[in-house]
């Protein structure tokens, strides 16, 4: 009776030590397969930080510290090197000087609501005010597209008109974009989003962005002082 007990228990300790050493090495190579996935991962963060995703057409992509922004294919590369001289970053030059309420241009909204967008810009102080293209109230493509992005800045996403508008700009946006492959029709148009645009274009290279191909702005430097825009 009493080696029947011992065998027992010698039996029961060699299938707890089996159990034990099982769930080590099941647990280590877990361990191990994370550590592969997490490599993988962190290969392909690399790999995506260093590879930008594909803009769509008229943009390209822009880096901005471990990340890639859109912008439109006439803006300078932004954030590359150190373009706003040594300790000084994007985030110290002002987008906007103004957040507060906005007046509503009712009238030009139905007349000229490019000159209202642009109205709109120089209250909120925002960098883009003057690159606004003075298109004619006549051309309606651009006049469209300038009152949705007023409207869609206007509004905030609370209220129940923002969404409309907001969408409406973007669905025009994508138009223009498959309208105009390249060229000054292209160029003007997309000024028409700088409004919402979250860092400045002006401040790196304004008198790069007044010789872009355009309709309205000035091509050459002299130009670009004698109709008074400012550096």
């Amino acid at each position: 009776m009493r080696n029947k007990l011992y065998w027992g228990l010698g039996i029961l300790i060699v299938l707890l030590i089996g159990a034990f050493v099982f769930v080590m090495v099941n647990q280590n190579a877990q361990i191990k397969q994370l550590e592969v996935e997490a490599k993988k991962a962190q290969d392909k963060a690399n790999q995506m930080k260093d590879t930008p995703p594909v803009a769509r057409e008229g943009y390209k992509m822009v880096p901005h510290g471990n990340h890639w922004h859109e912008v439109p294919i006439d803006a300078p590369d932004t954030w590359q090197g150190e373009p706003h001289g040594e300790g000084v970053t994007e985030d110290d030059i002002p987008i906007q000087t103004y957040d507060g309420p906005l007046t509503y241009h009712a009238e030009l909204l139905e007349t000229n609501p490019v000159k209202a967008l642009r109205l709109q810009s120089e209250e909120r102080g925002h960098w883009s005010a003057p690159w606004i293209p003075p298109f004619p109230p006549d051309d309606l493509e651009a006049q469209t597209f300038a009152r949705n992005t007023y409207l869609s800045i206007y509004y905030d996403d609370t209220h129940p008109d923002w969404e409309k508008h907001a969408v409406a700009q973007m669905n025009q946006r994508r138009e223009i974009d498959k309208k105009y492959p390249y060229g000054p029709r292209l160029m003007d148009l997309s000024k028409i989003i700088w409004p919402v645009i979250r860092f400045r274009i002006d401040h790196y290279s304004p008198s790069g962005v007044a010789m872009k191909p355009s309709d309205y702005f000035p091509k050459y430097e002299s130009d670009f002082k004698k109709f008074g825009f400012k550096k």
